[in-house]
């Protein structure tokens, strides 16, 4: 049902305005802007719709709250013209067409978190094309031809309502683009001078990813907290996750810290190995138990399945940790030294119930630490998860660990490492 309003031109601007949008609204906003807003509208109804469109780009806030008058607006408009023309012999609601504004509906923008919209976006890569004026006559004849065949000049003034508020329409959806990529932009430029205010340098000291991941989370964060945001400003958003990214560097300069050429005794072995499992854990809140992994090799040396049994518990994927100790210890004397060919024939039995239990969120260099400590062949074990990525349903991070360089014999720093370890102990 078409809600009445108003639309008298003997009042003023502010007073439309109000009753537009709400006077609450009109309030917060001031009536100056209110005015200014609404100086071009003189009361006229179609011109007023454009200036609702102009006002409806302002801010996502606005667009809920002026949205539905906005229609109203150009619903009762539009029906009290043809209700007149038709001479009441007429439904006037068989004039108003179906669709009066192009707009395409929201689409996936993809997984990164953006302040801009679909609808803004597409407004702004292909705007609206007004119609030639014969194309406009056209139309007029094939959606109203009673009215059109009786006054055509009404028939067609509709045409030339409904091609107005196309390009209002078009004009609103552009600004309101232009001012989320401004608070975006905005934020972006905040961020990076919060985290130079912090002693850190943009685009070092963290991984590349963790950065863009925490830029997309302070991204999200301007939005309003009906729409999945925290409702917090630039400034604010800025604040918060420039100490995010501060702390994350601390944490990558504590591994930094570790060296990578370990000839101390196993006293500083496990002081070690106790502060990976503390520092591990910020790690893991934030997802980035990868980059962890990665740290170990890069900047402590150690061998890329042993950063990944030092990073990636069993424990922590349901059923794992219990089907690495349900498998025999291959180097049990009651096996009497198994031949190689036994040792694969063995690794290969086990492998499929054991890449079900690993899921997506295992990790196949770990368990391979695992498997070595029980005497089955870790290249056979990654052979079978490599050949069979698709029916397994591997995940990229697990595909990614397939293609890291394998040895079965440790290095030096791998031995000082695990000169204290009792992970297989515990399990």
């Amino acid at each position: 049902m078409v809600q009445i309003i108003d639309l008298s031109p003997t009042e003023s601007n502010a007073s439309l305005l109000g009753k537009a949008v709400g006077s609450g609204l009109a309030k917060r906003m001031g009536i100056g802007e209110a005015e200014n807003a609404f100086q071009q509208a003189q009361g006229d109804p179609f011109k007023l719709a454009t200036a609702m469109a102009k006002l409806m780009s302002v801010s996502p806030e606005l667009e809920r709250a002026a949205g539905p008058m906005y229609q109203a607006i150009l619903g009762q408009t539009q029906a009290k013209e043809l209700a007149a023309g038709a001479r009441g012999r007429e439904d006037p609601s068989q004039f108003i067409p179906k669709e009066q504004v192009q707009g395409g509906q929201p689409g996936q923008a993809g997984n990164a978190p953006s302040v801009t919209e679909y609808e803004p976006q597409e407004a702004t890569r292909k705007p609206y094309i007004p119609r030639e004026y014969g194309q406009i006559v056209q139309d007029a004849e094939r959606k109203y031809p009673k009215l059109f065949s009786r006054d055509p000049e009404k028939a067609i003034n509709q045409e030339n309502a409904a091609e107005q508020q196309n390009l209002a329409r078009s004009s609103a959806l552009q600004a309101q683009r232009q001012k989320q990529s401004d608070i975006e932009n905005t934020l972006k430029s905040k961020l990076k001078e919060e985290i130079t205010t912090l002693g850190i340098t943009p685009g070092t000291g963290i991984a590349g990813n963790l950065f863009s991941n925490i830029e997309d989370k302070a991204i999200n964060s301007v939005k309003p907290i009906a729409e999945g945001g925290e409702g917090l400003t630039e400034q604010q958003a800025a604040k918060k996750y420039g100490k995010e990214i501060e702390s994350a560097g601390r944490d990558y300069n504590v591994i930094k810290g570790w060296g990578g050429t370990y000839t101390m005794g196993p006293w500083n072995a496990k002081n070690v190995r106790n502060q990976i499992e503390s520092v591990k854990q910020n790690f893991k809140e934030r997802n980035d138990l990868e980059n962890f992994a990665d740290l170990l090799v890069g900047e402590n040396g150690v061998s890329p399945m042993t950063s990944r049994y030092l990073t990636y518990d069993v424990g922590d994927v349901p059923g794992l940790a219990q089907e690495i100790n349900r498998i025999p210890n291959l180097k049990d004397p009651k096996y009497l030294s198994p031949s190689s060919d036994e040792i694969e024939k063995q690794t290969l039995k086990i492998a499929p119930n054991l890449a079900k239990k690993m899921g997506k969120d295992g990790s196949p260099l770990a368990i391979g630490q695992y498997l070595s400590s029980k005497g089955y062949d870790v290249n056979t074990w990654l052979d079978y998860l490599n050949k069979n990525r698709k029916p397994l349903d591997l995940s990229e991070r697990q595909g990614r660990e397939l293609g890291l360089t394998r040895s079965v014999i440790p290095n030096l720093n791998d031995i000082w490492m695990m000169i204290v370890d009792d992970k297989s102990k515990n399990l």
